[in-house]
């Protein structure tokens, strides 16, 4: 599996994941939209995972002093989604490291403390805490 990565500057046809997309959107506080993910993934700053039941959308983010895979949309159809998140991952952590990531993190919303990710190594340190202004 190698994800869909653009960077062409042409937007990809994601209309048939958009549905999965626009599911995890709906959680992620208003930080992007759809056409947004299509945008960055067009730029090359975003890339798409796809599997039949599920989607994950990440990115590498540049600190000063590390390189880390950012999972930051992650959604699909149950209950086919966590079997198939379970097996996916992995994947992506390979291609992950071999871009120089030294680290992982996954946004989500809460429920995924309790799915595999917890017995895969994965901990939640922190919690994010937001209110309108």
């Amino acid at each position: 599996m190698q994800p869909i990565m653009g960077g062409t500057g042409e937007k990809p046809d994601l209309s048939r994941y958009r549905r999965y997309i626009e599911s995890a959107l709906a959680f992620n506080g208003g930080t992007h939209t759809y056409d947004d993910v299509v945008e960055m993934i067009a730029a090359g700053r975003a890339m798409l995972w796809t599997g039949p039941a599920t989607v994950c959308v990440t990115e590498i983010i540049e600190y000063p002093q590390k390189r880390v895979l950012n999972i930051f949309l992650a959604g699909g159809d149950a209950p086919g989604v966590l079997p198939e998140m379970e097996r996916i991952l992995p994947i992506i952590l390979d291609w992950a490291k071999g871009q120089g990531c030294q680290t992982a993190t996954f946004i989500g919303r809460k429920g995924w403390e309790k799915t595999f990710l917890s017995r895969a190594g994965w901990q939640f340190p922190l919690v994010m805490a937001s209110r309108d202004l």
